[in-house]
């Protein structure tokens, strides 16, 4: 069996034979291929005006492939949980200029409105209302996983009201199954050698680019003490 070791730099990073230890790349980073998979449980976000549908796949109790459609065109990401931070971030982006815009219009119709100008308020108005609704769908409200020290956008979920408490136990298996996976790894400067390694397998798969990994890399480096 082998184990990671971590060093200073990417180069340094290597398989080191240890007698009894963890087998870290066959246990832990290399993804169970398809006729492996035992799928556990799924989850379902449909798309609608602007905004995709997404979905998420647990298999092999740590194993994530979460997946975004939007327009016809498809991107996934097969993630290990164990390099997953359990504690996702909730991040409300809003659209300012669909909203600056209403809101102009709004102003504009109340100003033709007191002038009398009925048709010049009521075109406006019609405007202010093209621009709420565009703002509405333009504005998004999501949470945000990342990976547990490199810090690097992983996946998304919407925060939507209709299936709040639906998404509430998906957060929270997922942040049990995540929590659980880790207990897996090696221990000590091995966990910051495989999380490395993990990224760099998301790059290699086209799911981070370059500089994102390069930027994780730092992150986790940073944490390291010879």
């Amino acid at each position: 069996m082998s184990s990671l070791s971590l060093a200073p730099k990417e180069e340094q990073i290597q398989m080191r034979g240890v007698a009894g230890g963890y087998g870290t790349y066959d246990d832990l980073l290399q993804v169970p291929p398809a006729r492996e998979r035992q799928r556990e449980w799924s989850f379902t976000q449909p798309g609608g005006l602007g905004r995709a549908s997404l979905s998420l796949i647990l298999f092999n109790g740590r194993y994530l492939e979460w997946r975004e459609v939007r327009g016809g065109r498809q991107q996934s990401r097969e993630l290990n949980l164990a390099f997953v931070s359990p504690r996702p971030r909730r991040l409300r982006q809003i659209a300012w200029l669909p909203v600056g815009m209403a809101a102009l219009a709004l102003l504009a119709g109340l100003a033709a409105s007191l002038l009398q100008q009925g048709w010049v308020a009521a075109g406006c108005f019609g405007v202010g209302v093209v621009a709420t609704a565009c703002a509405v769908m333009a504005s998004r409200d999501r949470w945000v996983f990342f990976s547990e020290h490199g810090r690097i956008v992983l996946f998304e979920l919407y925060h939507r009201r209709r299936d709040r408490e639906r998404l509430e136990k998906v957060l929270k298996r997922i942040a049990s199954r995540c929590q659980k996976a880790r207990q897996n790894l090696p221990g000590g400067k091995a966990d910051l050698a495989a999380e490395v390694a993990e990224h760099r397998r998301l790059m290699m798969a086209g799911c981070i680019s370059e500089a994102m990994y390069q930027q994780a890399k730092n992150r986790i480096f940073s944490r390291y003490q010879p």
